[in-house]
């Protein structure tokens, strides 16, 4: 009998959904459906004033979107994922934001910033949490997806990885290696005019040596620099699949942390909650 109650009410808290929610954005929806059944198992008493039958269910589901009670407990943590969407967007850019960006994107160029804020996601990380009766795996996988995404995004734009060909970095660069080589060589025709070519050539080659010194250490902190972007992107990736599993993730984390990566606040409260449920989200 519980069971045939549980999905009458799962039922009904659906239709309260898409009717307190016009725009139908399927994650969103189904995070609120979530949020609110999960609400109504922290207050037993609503099912007192619902039927939970077949021929009750319009009027069950006018008195769930009716309950502002309800609404207003879920709009303190969704409320919060306004946040983190740029003021800029239309409605209906909002709408397909909701959804997760591709691996592939964060090798591109970073000309257009496509992520969510993280301070606004860690709002929404942070009021979930707090938030007792609060039990929605499908926000949680949500939000751990934007946030190591956004984190990536930024790490990758400000560090300049991976580097495009044609990009602005990548033109500064193999300008300031033509320069040094241009400098090497004119230092050693100087020389090589005053003083002989014989030392002009060794000149060359000390010039040459101390490039190489410079270049190595260089090489070294590109190579950090990759090495924590590879992490990050591997991390988003694992966090993408189809059965996300919390352990795998915060495996992942923990593997880029260590090479260097900074996560965002609440990221990993939020994966240590998915750890203390035992389950894929």
């Amino acid at each position: 009998m519980l069971t045939d109650v549980r999905l009458s009410l799962d039922s009904a808290v659906r239709g309260a959904v898409e009717a307190r929610y016009s725009e139908r954005q399927h994650q969103r929806n189904w995070i609120a459906t979530e949020l609110a059944l999960s609400w109504a198992t922290a207050h037993p008493a609503l099912a007192d004033g619902l039927e939970l039958t077949v021929a009750s269910r319009e009027e069950d589901v006018r008195k769930l979107a009716d309950l502002e009670m309800l609404w207003e407990e879920i709009e303190e943590i969704l409320g919060k994922i306004d946040l983190a969407f740029p003021s800029y967007l239309t409605p209906e850019e909002r709408v397909r934001r909701w959804a997760h960006q591709a691996v592939t994107r964060l090798g591109e160029k970073k000309d257009e910033d496509d992520s969510l804020s993280l301070d606004g996601l860690s709002r929404c990380a942070a009021s979930y949490l707090r938030t007792k009766w609060a039990d929605s795996p499908s926000l949680e996988v949500w939000l751990i997806r934007h946030m190591i995404y956004a984190e990536t995004f930024a790490f990758s734009r400000e560090a300049n990885v991976p580097i495009q060909v044609k990009s602005a970095g990548f033109w500064w660069d193999f300008t300031k290696a033509t320069v040094k080589w241009l400098i090497g060589v004119g230092v050693a025709l100087s020389v090589g005019e005053s003083n002989g070519a014989g030392l002009g050539i060794l000149t060359y080659f000390a010039w040459v040596c101390m490039i190489r010194l410079i270049a190595q250490d260089t090489a070294k902190i590109k190579m950090q620099i990759f090495k924590v972007f590879g992490n990050m992107q591997t991390a988003y990736r694992v966090a993408l699949r189809s059965q996300t599993y919390p352990i795998e993730v915060e495996r992942h984390l923990a593997l880029a942390e260590g090479e260097g990566a900074v996560w965002p606040e609440g990221l990993r409260p939020i994966v240590q909650r998915g750890l203390a449920r035992g389950t894929a989200w």
